[in-house]
């Protein structure tokens, strides 16, 4: 889904397709979003089943603690115990036939997971996470979500963005808003090049394997 202040060229989707069809890539592909009725994890990957499975090559579904607290009305820590009895279990067992229904349509189901602002710097989102009086850093999320989604196939961007964040000493634009935890126009690149770039090298591996060349990425 494009983040309702963004427009085509500046949103996730649109930026990875411009780097996907551009050199070095070359591609020639269309990358589709797509927007559930709801915002839970479950409906999400309901509609990615029902809908995408039928019609791309790809389905990508990102996944970040935003997601997962409010799918699963859990508001502490993602990585406390108490934080991974509530979402761990239910968030698999959810995943798991969406992933099946792709796999045996011949789709690549993919998970994207990429760090809130408290999961990445304390540099970031500061003035909000202040005033909100939430000043918790959960520098564990990362390992947490790694082997909370093991067996299903993952696109990590943690590296991109603490990457990204590390950049010239830390001076570097914000990668999330001030207002909201939702990614700034320099986070939105970020996310949309790691993302692109991973496709891309899969897609030479594939290739280079004899594997049949994907038609489109779309991601939902």
């Amino acid at each position: 889904m494009v983040w309702w202040a963004t427009d085509w060229p500046s949103s996730i989707e649109g930026q990875a397709e411009a780097i996907l069809n551009a050199p070095p890539h070359g591609h020639q592909l269309e990358v589709l979003p797509i927007a559930s009725p709801s915002a839970s994890v479950a409906a999400q990957l309901s509609y990615v089943g029902e809908f995408c499975a039928h019609m791309a090559d790809i389905a990508a579904l990102n996944l970040n603690s935003g997601v997962v607290r409010d799918s699963y009305s859990f508001h502490g820590p993602i990585s406390s115990r108490a934080g991974t009895a509530a979402w761990l279990a239910p968030l698999r067992a959810a995943i798991a036939p969406v992933a099946a229904v792709c796999r045996n349509s011949g789709v690549r189901f993919v998970l994207v997971i990429n760090p809130l602002s408290n999961e990445a710097s304390s540099n970031e989102d500061g003035l909000r996470r202040l005033l909100a009086n939430d000043l918790t850093m959960e520098p564990d999320a990362h390992a947490t979500y790694l082997a909370a989604l093991r067996g299903f196939p993952v696109i990590d961007l943690w590296p991109a963005f603490l990457s990204a964040e590390a950049a010239n000493g830390g001076d570097h634009p914000p990668l999330y808003l001030t207002a909201d935890a939702h990614l700034s126009a320099a986070g939105r690149t970020v996310f949309a090049t790691a993302f692109a770039d991973d496709r891309a090298d899969r897609g030479r591996r594939l290739n280079s394997s004899g594997a049949r060349r994907p038609r489109m990425y779309r991601r939902s």
